[in-house]
């Protein structure tokens, strides 16, 4: 019987190399890598400990101070920029390396206070909203809110920056805008002898298609795991950096516990929406939809086992799914199936698209978090490839 009864696989190899990539392009400047939504999905202790060993990668950026301080708890000592709302108390991140974004004047003056209070000097980044229209300062007066910033002494001004609401299109008529009214605000502050440090506008998709010499940081997000932000900006990409390509570095696996030969006429899983044309050989799988696995995948999406596609057949329900293994003779209890991976058909891309949905990351940050995340990398020797894992292998 295997340890888990699901488990996801994360390859360090495919992680550096997709860094590397990024790096590539972006030269002597600042990558940050994203980690916010237990890093899209793939395990914030796993991906943080990750970025934390690769030289190349400057800081992490995540959403709330509670992915800030889970970072500290690990042992990683880079950089750290909340980007988002403050979820708890401020003090907890006090004199620990960790930056937040500032928004707002009411914001502002609430960090101040913090900061005064324990008398510490607390790392901010100004955010100018060029069109996203979510949180950030209109950018005509982004002196005028800095020159106010500038007086809180508890407040130190670290970065600046934008976001992009549409940088993963091929039409980036919206996204130069956006670019534009960034970079004119900074070149006015510098007009005005304001040099603020770190400067940053890309995200994964803006980084490869975008001319952003004026930044020094990169905040990557889900290229960093291997997937694209979309179709479009990977032919722009590509067109651009024949050289550039990305590797999934997620493979999340379960495995066969129990068979069952099913009479032609037999109906399987909730509501009946499968019923057999003939006698049928199915596997059942210990994975539904509490374990974040796609519900609309029932009767479209496919898993692989020995190496062979197995469509899923019936409702995937919570804590367990049907798979037509007729064709798989050889299938057995303890088999492991693949679930979604960088195989055809099991890209979180592809499933998405099976299961209607457009946005990669849903696929992957949905998956429940108290799945186990194991670490794999591959060391050559002279003789041979060993695959080595970060926990004990024994599914």
């Amino acid at each position: 019987m295997n340890r888990w009864r699901t488990w996801i696989e994360i390859n360090q190899d495919h992680f550096d190399h997709n860094i590397s990539q990024y790096k590539r392009i972006i030269g002597l400047r600042n990558l940050s890598i994203v980690v916010k939504a237990n890093a899209y999905g793939h395990g914030l202790a796993n991906i943080a400990q990750l970025a934390q060993n690769n030289s190349t990668v400057h800081s992490f950026c995540v959403a709330t101070i509670r992915e800030a301080l889970e970072i500290r708890k690990i042992g990683a000592t880079k950089p750290i920029l909340i980007l988002s709302v403050l979820d708890s108390d401020p003090t907890d991140i006090l004199n620990k390396n960790i930056a937040v974004v500032v928004y707002d004047l009411d914001q502002a003056q609430y960090l101040q206070s913090i900061a005064k209070r324990h008398n510490a000097i607390l790392p901010v980044h100004i955010k100018i909203d060029t069109g996203l229209s979510r949180l950030g300062i209109e950018p005509e007066i982004t002196l005028s809110f800095i020159h106010i910033i500038q007086k809180m002494p508890n407040l130190e001004i670290e970065g600046i920056y934008s976001h992009c609401a549409e940088s993963h299109k091929k039409d980036n008529a919206f996204t130069l805008k956006q670019r534009d009214l960034f970079h004119s605000a900074v070149k006015h502050l510098k007009a005005k002898n304001i040099s603020i440090p770190l400067i940053h506008f890309a995200n994964s998709a803006a980084t490869t298609s975008l001319d952003l010499s004026f930044c020094n940081f990169f905040r990557i997000g889900i290229g960093a795991y291997g997937l694209w932000p979309g179709p479009e900006n990977k032919k722009i990409t590509q067109q651009k950096y024949p050289w550039f390509n990305l590797k999934p570095i997620l493979t999340w696996k379960t495995s066969i516990r129990a068979l069952r030969n099913i009479s032609k006429g037999s109906f399987i899983g909730y509501d009946r929406t499968h019923r057999a044309t003939q006698d049928m050989r199915i596997a059942i799988l210990p994975i539904g939809y509490y374990d974040g696995y796609d519900f609309r995948l029932f009767n479209k999406g496919s898993v692989l086992i020995n190496g062979v596609h197995a469509p899923i057949i019936g409702r995937i329900s919570m804590n367990l799914c049907s798979i037509d293994i007729s064709h798989i003779p050889s299938a057995q209890i303890n088999d492991k199936v693949i679930l979604m991976g960088p195989y055809p058909q099991l890209s979180p891309a592809e499933l998405g698209k099976v299961a209607g949905n457009s946005n990669v990351r849903e696929m992957t940050t949905k998956i429940n978090t108290e799945i186990p995340r194991l670490i794999k990398t591959e060391k050559k020797s002279e003789h041979q490839k060993e695959l080595f894992f970060t926990l004990e292998n024994r599914c």
